[in-house]
């Protein structure tokens, strides 16, 4: 063993040694010009890297405004926080790995779309533009392309529980975050992310997460309020200087002593985030202790000393025991053993088939929403209305592309004023038939009251096909995942919750919470 140590620091040793030689032997046959080039573009890598140092922490979950906050609102019914659709233009530059593509490959394969179908007509309609002008589905890709997306907003519900604040200080808030609310904007979560309900509703428009737990992961959140302290955990997060502690309830009787995993990860699918046990993958190590057992399913103690993507649920898997609700990793779609010790029977793309599948099923199929009919006449008279008094206007000389940029603006501000602001009235029926039975604490959420959905403030947009339909609403067992991070400790801070209920040692909703797919429901 030493001697092949040893020969292996000699070969490394030898080739450190050789490769300057050989670098300035090629760089003495290059042109000054050449040289130049090489100099520049060394030169400006380095920046690129320390500028994405210094600012990654800046930018994170900062990119909306006070008017951003405008352009829709929350009601509430039966138990849930829901926002009122919106227009909205999804924009993003190009990734490496797009260049080359055409983008109908990578919007239909990296991007989730609501209804089959729905990606088409977003072409045929020409809501969908690369670097302001209108694209087609055979465009290819290029570098530093500028996608954008214009569509009409539908966000799905979140429970209507509040974020109730464990610390405020001058350059932090720590929160206990409620399962089903995403902690940064993602897919069909903006309005009901944390970042945003803490925006609108209590005014932190400069919060930066630190880290981020799974939309149904529950408990401790840290977000900073400076710059300063933002790089500072953020380091202590990059030095695995921070302590995490998590429980989680999982199927059967997990072993006694404590067990390490320290099986590596390997992401699996873009659009899921879903990771697979492989030795390609990055290294993580997971700690477990079994903290009770009712005879159906263990309450587990989690000690996570890397930060992986769903690191403890899929380590769960590997043992065989995974979290009782977790739609992903105790799911079939693995095959029989469902992905115990590593084994996985069913060929990933089927598997990310299979799940994904089950993951889009659409909440959409409630039947006929039956106040589209009476919003869009209402809309229609009220478009006709501006068409007779403001036949022309200055917007009708610019160029197509400079007009669309000033339409999408447009749309984003004053859609809330074309919304009213009037209070629900006795006689306006709701989608709904009740709001949230749950009280806000005052202290948690700077709100008066929970408002009930308001008819006027219901906009519908005739090329969407999502508002020709009632939602379908989920059920408390698809609002939660029983993992919730308990604890946090960094070198000078430290934060953590009460247990869940459902980590009480005599708890036994086993069945209440089995899963299911909203078509099976």
């Amino acid at each position: 063993m030493s001697l092949c140590t040893s020969q292996s620091s000699t070969q490394a040793e030898t080739v450190s040694n050789d490769a300057p030689q050989k670098d300035s032997e090629v760089k003495s046959q290059l042109s000054k010009r050449a040289l130049k080039r090489i100099a520049r573009a060394k030169k400006h890598k380095e920046y690129v890297k320390k500028k994405k140092e210094s600012t990654d922490a800046v930018n994170d979950d900062t990119s909306f405004t006070e008017e951003d906050l405008k352009q829709s609102s929350y009601y509430f019914e039966n138990g849930l926080r829901k926002v009122y659709p919106y227009k909205f233009v999804f924009a993003t530059y190009a990734k490496g790995r797009w260049v080359g593509r055409t983008i109908y490959d990578v919007l239909s394969k990296e991007f989730g779309f609501n209804l089959p179908g729905d990606l088409e007509k977003a072409f045929e309609s020409g809501s969908i533009s690369v670097n302001n002008n209108l694209a087609t589905a055979d465009y290819v890709l290029k570098t530093n392309d500028l996608i954008s997306h214009q569509t009409h907003r539908h966000e799905n519900p979140v429970t209507s529980a509040p974020l109730e604040i464990i610390a405020n200080t001058d350059d932090m808030l720590v929160i206990n975050k409620p399962s089903s609310i995403p902690c940064h904007p993602c897919g069909r979560y903006r309005f009901n992310s944390v970042i945003f309900i803490l925006g609108k509703e209590m005014g932190f428009t400069n919060l930066r997460n630190i880290y981020r737990l799974d939309r149904l992961t529950s408990g401790v959140l840290v977000l900073c309020k400076t710059v300063q302290r933002t790089k500072a955990l953020m380091d202590q997060v990059a030095k695995r200087q921070v302590q995490k502690e998590y429980v989680c309830r999982v199927v059967g009787h997990f072993p006694d002593g404590t067990i390490k995993v320290d099986q590596p990860l390997q992401p699996l699918s873009n659009k899921l985030r879903l990771q697979v046990i492989s030795p390609k993958g990055k290294s993580s190590q997971t700690t477990f202790t079994r903290l009770s057992y009712n005879g159906k399913s263990s309450v587990v103690k989690c000690v996570p000393h890397t930060g992986r993507t769903h690191q403890i649920r899929v380590h769960l898997q590997y043992l065989g025991h995974p979290i009782i609700n977790d739609v992903f990793y105790n799911n079939d779609a693995w095959g029989p053993s469902k992905g115990k010790n590593g084994v996985y029977e069913i060929p990933f793309d089927k598997v990310c088939e299979r799940i994904l599948k089950e993951h889009h099923v659409t909440q959409w199929d409630g039947g006929d929403n039956p106040y589209y009919e009476e919003k869009l006449k209402e809309s229609q008279s009220q478009e006709s209305l501006l068409s007779s008094t403001d036949t022309h206007s200055k917007d009708d000389d610019e160029p197509p592309s400079k007009q669309r940029k000033v339409d999408e603006v447009w749309s984003n501000i004053t859609y809330q004023n074309s919304a009213g602001e009037n209070p629900t009235s006795e006689n306006v029926p709701t989608l709904g038939k009740e709001c949230s039975s749950e009280k806000l604490d005052d202290e948690d959420v700077n709100i008066s009251s929970h408002p009930c959905f308001d008819l006027s403030k219901l906009s519908v947009d005739p090329s969407c096909e999502l508002c020709k339909k009632k939602t379908l609403e989920p059920k408390e067992k698809h609002l939660i995942m029983f993992l919730h991070a308990l604890k946090y400790k960094g070198l000078d801070w430290a934060f953590e919750t009460s247990l869940p209920n459902w980590a009480e040692e005599d708890w036994s909703k086993e069945d209440d919470y089995s899963i299911d797919t909203f078509q099976q429901s």
